[in-house]
């Protein structure tokens, strides 16, 4: 088996191929979630879960790949379990949600195995559709933004109390 080089999601160069576990709802969903919302091309999804998933040339066999989400850089280095969704919600655009997994690492890093060897239970209560939601409510803040900025300037004026809502006024 070939030595796996592991990179930090700060390093990682993109494109990246994420291997998942696509006979898990939930791990199906959130790939399904990230590949909607990649619109630069950055994130390639291999299912791993497949009897004819071949290993061989991957310095993990399939066993090591369905209990822990992987993800190979553009220079073959690797991520592995919350380092990964780091990755690709900051891919997928969803700085925020990327954010949250970096900093809650620590906690994450713990949680994560757990959720891998329930991911089927919680898939049956549909714990997925609890992620979607939480993605969903994240894009429309994004929109909502978005949309402020834009309407912040136009007609080649710019207002500035619409584009900052926290501004004081000075007074001496």
């Amino acid at each position: 088996m070939k030595q796996a080089i592991f990179t930090t999601p700060n390093q990682a160069l993109l494109p990246i191929t994420v291997y998942y576990d696509h006979s898990c709802r939930l791990c199906r969903s959130e790939i399904e979630n990230l590949s909607a919302r990649d619109k630069n091309g950055n994130l390639q999804m291999l299912d791993c879960s497949s009897p004819q998933f071949d290993a061989s040339d991957l310095p993990f066999d399939q066993a090591t790949l369905m209990n822990c989400i992987h993800a190979r850089d553009a220079q073959g280095q690797w991520l592995k379990s919350t380092d990964v969704f780091v990755v690709c919600y900051r891919a997928a655009q969803l700085q925020t949600i990327a954010r949250a997994f970096a900093f809650a690492k620590p906690l994450a890093e713990r949680v994560y195995p757990w959720i891998v060897r329930n991911r089927y239970i919680l898939s049956g209560l549909g714990i997925h559709k609890l992620f979607n939601a939480l993605t969903h409510r994240q894009l429309q803040r994004q929109a909502k933004t978005a949309w402020a900025n834009s309407q912040a300037c136009k007609d080649g004026a710019c207002d500035i109390s619409l584009h900052s809502t926290t501004a004081k006024e000075v007074r001496p």
